[in-house]
């Protein structure tokens, strides 16, 4: 199996995003930030990066076809965890609640 060094610098950011940053997700989606911009707007766009960034990844194994593993899942769990926060900040006023 060929592992490329972007894969594992990927993996490390799916972690970080999953285990440092979505549990500060407590906040009012309604407050405006200093780009005009609603947070749930913003959070919105940031949804829309995960999803087209990191659940593209494919790893080839040494014949060079396709190899699916439980990382690439992981990846599309972050986007999966941080639709369904804005999801849940929709139908709640834009209060968002990563611990709700």
């Amino acid at each position: 199996m060929e592992i490329l060094q972007t894969d594992e610098i990927e993996l490390n950011s799916i972690n970080t995003i999953i285990q440092k940053i979505f549990p500060r997700f407590i906040f009012d989606g309604n407050d405006i930030t200093s780009s005009g911009k609603s947070k749930l707007e913003v959070t919105k766009e940031f949804c829309d990066y995960l999803k087209q960034n990191l659940t593209n990844i494919s790893r080839l194994s040494n014949d060079g076809s396709d190899w699916e593993i439980e990382e690439k899942h992981r990846k599309i769990d972050a986007f999966s965890i941080l639709f369904e926060m804005i999801k849940q900040a929709e139908r709640n006023n834009s209060q968002f609640n990563f611990f709700a």
